[in-house]
């Protein structure tokens, strides 16, 4: 059996998620269960064919579909004006959700408690200081990932991490391979027909991986801050990315699209694997891809290429890869995208989905020498 199987095929109605984790110093496959019963521990070990002694299994405060509900609840009151006032939302290693909030009163930190209910853990956070930026499409340096990049002859992507060139301290902007040619000049800019914006130029590309059996991603020559847009296309919040990470199977991300928005609730499933895309008339294996799922249509539609996947695990807010494609559920139809379909009536509009793949960080940072700026 494949470790991704486990929770859904053995644990089914008490699986949260799994990771690796050190106890006294050895590397173990720790696996978070709602309810730990006598014989849980040979069960895996007989099924993975690994030692029990390399298996930890944890309690958990929610089931994976627990915790995957509860981020797209949360997400979708952030989303819609619900829930304001929002700094940060992530799961926490023990598989509960930690939401913080910039309201340092009590009364609503109790009311919210009560509102998601249990596995919810609520607490104030201090707000990222906003550096002068309104809006995805009319940002300045240092550029805030989320935002509307253009190359004024296509539809435009979204703008991702701010990284660093290890061996001579050039600063970059990731976004995906596919969005722009070598050498292009990236504005920031909702593109035609949308067309608005403040169209400041951001920078170059100069390194670019767009090709058979290789990564999606590319590099734009400019300084990038590690605050990501959060909430609407429109809104006005922001995350600080804190480290990088590759994610793990089941493991519950959120998502930032400049055309889209923040979309939370997703889950990581078929993780670094390669599969076949098709961009216009070309078709590449890309390599190192994950998907993600979750249950709102609305949540990644053309144009959100390029833009940051994220998890807040334990107070930390990881990096985790960058938006390469929309994908369905083993079907070709998508729903028209309520945000910009209108503006691209004449090119046949937007199709959005609740599936999509990202590039995992990783092998974007090793291929080219990068870290966190």
């Amino acid at each position: 059996m494949k470790i991704r199987d486990i929770g859904p095929q053995v644990f089914p109605d008490k699986y949260g998620g799994m990771a690796t984790g050190k106890n006294d110093d050895q590397d173990v496959l720790a696996i978070y269960l709602t309810r730990i019963d006598e014989g849980d521990l040979s069960k895996v070990s007989d099924l993975l064919a690994v030692p029990p002694d390399k298996i930890d299994l944890r309690l958990g405060h929610l089931t994976s579909v627990q915790a995957e509900a509860t981020f797209a609840k949360i997400g979708s009151d952030i989303a819609n004006g619900a829930l304001t006032g929002t700094v940060s939302v992530g799961i926490t290693q023990d598989i509960s959700i930690l939401l913080k909030v910039s309201d340092q009163n009590s009364e609503r930190v109790s009311s919210l408690q009560r509102q998601y209910g249990v596995g919810v853990e609520v607490e104030y956070g201090a707000a990222i200081e906003d550096q002068g930026a309104n809006a995805r499409w009319s940002d300045n340096p240092e550029w805030y990932g989320g935002d509307f990049i253009t190359d004024r002859s296509s539809r435009g992507c979204t703008s991702s991490f701010p990284v660093k060139w290890n061996t001579n301290g050039n600063k970059y902007i990731l976004t995906a391979g596919h969005c722009f040619g070598l050498t292009a000049s990236v504005y920031n800019y909702a593109t035609s027909p949308i067309s608005h914006g403040i169209n400041s130029f951001i920078g170059g590309v100069t390194n670019r991986s767009f090709a058979n059996n290789a990564p999606d991603a590319e590099l734009i020559s400019a300084d990038g801050s590690r605050s990501m847009w959060t909430g609407a296309t429109n809104g006005t919040g922001l995350i600080e990315i804190n480290a990088f990470s590759n994610p793990w199977a089941g493991m519950p991300l959120c998502i930032s699209g400049a055309y889209d928005g923040e979309y939370c609730g997703f889950t990581a499933s078929e993780v670094n694997t390669n599969a076949y895309i098709s961009y216009g008339s070309v078709t590449h294996l890309v390599l190192n891809l994950t998907t993600i799922m979750n249950g709102n249509d609305q949540s990644i539609g053309p144009g959100d290429s390029g833009g940051p996947a994220y998890a807040t695990i334990n107070g930390v807010t990881y990096g985790l890869g960058i938006i390469t494609s929309v994908r369905n559920n083993g079907t070709n139809s998508t729903v028209t995208c309520s945000n910009w379909s209108t503006q691209f009536a004449s090119s046949g509009g937007r199709g959005c989905n609740n599936w999509g793949r990202i590039t995992n960080i990783g092998p974007i940072m090793s291929m080219w020498n990068l870290s966190l700026d």
